[in-house]
């Protein structure tokens, strides 16, 4: 099992989600973006899991998160992991402290170019050579797909947005390559 910290703060007075571009060093999903989470330790719980991930990868203090809900856990075939999604908020102000052996990067993701200009488009990606037409929300200059894609709309349509179909008008919308 593994947990993941859906981070809502804010940032210049408007919500912003937390994620994280992974290194590429890393021998799961490297270079992807997600949300701050890892497999928990022997006798931890999703939400201590959550929140000790996120310290470790970005240095905030599980102290200043306040836990509000889950989302709907998630099963991941590449790594086997059923992935549990925390939702907490803070409202302190935070500079990141990224650990360079997990996070090349961290994205502030504001909800609002998430409900707008974000996605979910629809385009191509590669894994291992194997090119796979998948919906993905672009977010500061990365496209965020998968799990955390998943994970992402399902939050949208949770605080009432409507979340638009990236399958809708496939003849209409030019495919992206990448």
């Amino acid at each position: 099992m593994a947990a993941a910290l859906v981070l809502i703060y804010p940032l210049a007075e408007e919500p912003h989600l937390l994620l994280t571009v992974r290194t590429d060093q890393l021998a799961q999903h490297a270079g992807q973006v997600s949300f701050p989470g890892g497999g928990l330790e022997p006798n931890e719980t999703i939400d201590k899991a959550a929140l000790r991930e996120t310290e470790e990868e970005v240095g905030l203090d599980p102290k200043q998160v306040h836990l509000i809900g889950a989302l709907s856990p998630l099963y991941i075939p590449v790594s086997d992991f059923a992935l549990y999604p925390i939702v907490g908020v803070t409202h302190y102000p935070h500079a990141w402290q990224s650990a360079a052996a997990e996070v090349r990067r961290v994205l502030e993701a504001p909800v609002t170019e998430l409900l707008t200009t974000a996605g979910p488009h629809r385009g191509y990606l590669c894994d291992k050579n194997h090119p796979c037409r998948v919906p993905y929300f672009e977010v500061g200059g990365e496209r965020v797909w998968g799990a955390t894609a998943m994970i992402l709309a399902e939050l949208m349509t949770a605080i009432g947005a409507s979340v638009k179909d990236p399958w809708d008008n496939l003849d209409t919308e030019e495919s992206e390559t990448s």
